[in-house]
């Protein structure tokens, strides 16, 4: 009998701990355009207060960091990290977050998610003017020689800037 209880309270110690366990888990889009944030939503368990840094790295052949931002847990568990490509290179990164002193992530956590950043410009080639007067009428004429769907993404842009078209897709004549 006393064997039994000695199994069971050990048992319950087990579960104790893994039942207290910190967890992270963070979400981010598999691909986005080149240019577009990279919104990274997580939640956790960790207590209100605690702070740790999500990283951004290009990750192709050799890793190259990008961004760090600092996170402070809230009240509600919940957080939101945003890093711009502006300026960044089509390719594979990684967000992770990095490891935080004495919090272990056990359990379920996800610390690190993959993005692929995708940039098809240069296969697109325009035949038409770049630049052409509003006159109600706007003639866009090209090829895209690796396009394989019916369709291209458009946006057309005003000299200050302002959108005055799209983006949006267009079908093809292929």
């Amino acid at each position: 009998m006393m064997k039994k209880i000695l199994i069971f309270a050990i048992f319950c110690l087990l579960l104790t701990g893994v039942a207290s366990a910190y967890e992270i888990r963070i979400d981010a889009p598999q691909m986005l355009k080149l240019g577009e944030t990279i919104v990274v939503n997580g939640t956790t368990n960790l207590p209100a207060g605690v702070s740790f840094d999500i990283m951004l790295t290009r990750s192709e052949y050799t890793s190259e960091v990008k961004a760090t931002k600092h996170v402070t847990v809230q009240g509600d568990k919940n957080f939101t990290v945003e890093f711009p490509t502006t300026g960044y290179t089509r390719g594979i990164y990684k967000v992770e977050i990095l490891p935080t002193g004495e919090f272990r992530y056990l359990g379920d956590s996800i610390t690190m998610r993959v993005v692929t950043l995708v940039d098809r410009s240069d296969e697109v080639k325009m035949t038409s003017l770049p630049r052409q007067y509003l006159n109600g009428v706007l003639h866009v004429a090209g090829y895209a020689g690796n396009v394989k769907n019916d369709a291209i993404e458009l946006q057309v842009d005003n000299p200050d800037g302002t959108r005055l078209f799209g983006p949006s897709f267009i079908p093809t004549n292929i």
